[in-house]
């Protein structure tokens, strides 16, 4: 019987190869042998993680995740006011996007929030997780476009446009350049429009 909540109905989505190892845990070495010495066999185009460097409870989610949602490709930390809001029950106004203050040369380092939020990319969707609260899953399909706004230092600065129910159809991010660019490029390859 299928599943209503399963994600795998998506026209969109990106397959891990099945002779690649599923990553839960951070095993560099694992992660190293599959990104380097695996090119021959396995080339991505991208940073293949798994849940390498989520949190040790969010990994736990994300194995629970895998009948509904797929192998997790990667994923990571993002500072995210958006994601506090919607925690916090959606009580006053979305933040929105932030604008850190400009400097002579570029922006002053203030992330968008101290608190860490995570995300998650699964083979048929996206996974947001606030700081608190229910976190939201929802398949490829439902993602319209993923741009990235601002590069402020080493991080970049992201806006996620979709379907996240509750009328929510935008939230906005930050994380260190390189899991920014992870990230685009992954739901890129799984269909989903990007700009940066």
């Amino acid at each position: 019987m299928n599943n209503p909540l399963s994600l795998k109905s998506s026209k969109r989505f990106l397959l891990l190869p099945d002779f690649t190892p599923e990553v839960i845990e951070p095993n560099m070495v694992q992660l190293k042998n599959i990104n380097h010495d695996g090119k021959a066999v396995f080339s991505p185009g991208y940073f293949y993680s798994g849940a390498a460097f989520l949190s040790p409870e969010s990994r736990k989610i994300v194995v629970s995740l895998r009948e509904m949602a797929g192998k997790c490709l990667g994923g990571g930390v993002l500072a995210s006011r958006d994601l506090e809001w919607i925690g916090k029950g959606m009580a006053g106004e979305k933040p929105g996007q932030f604008f850190p203050k400009k400097k002579f040369f570029g922006y002053e380092d203030t992330p968008q929030s101290f608190l860490p939020s995570e995300w998650a990319l699964f083979e048929y969707g996206l996974w947001l997780s606030p700081p608190y609260g229910e976190a939201l899953l929802i398949k490829y399909d439902d993602v319209l476009a993923v741009t990235q706004t601002l590069t402020q230092g080493r991080d970049k600065h992201i806006q996620i446009d979709g379907n996240f129910g509750q009328q929510i159809t935008e939230i906005h991010g930050q994380a260190n350049a390189t899991a920014m660019d992870n990230l685009l490029t992954i739901v890129g390859k799984a269909g989903v429009p990007t700009y940066a």
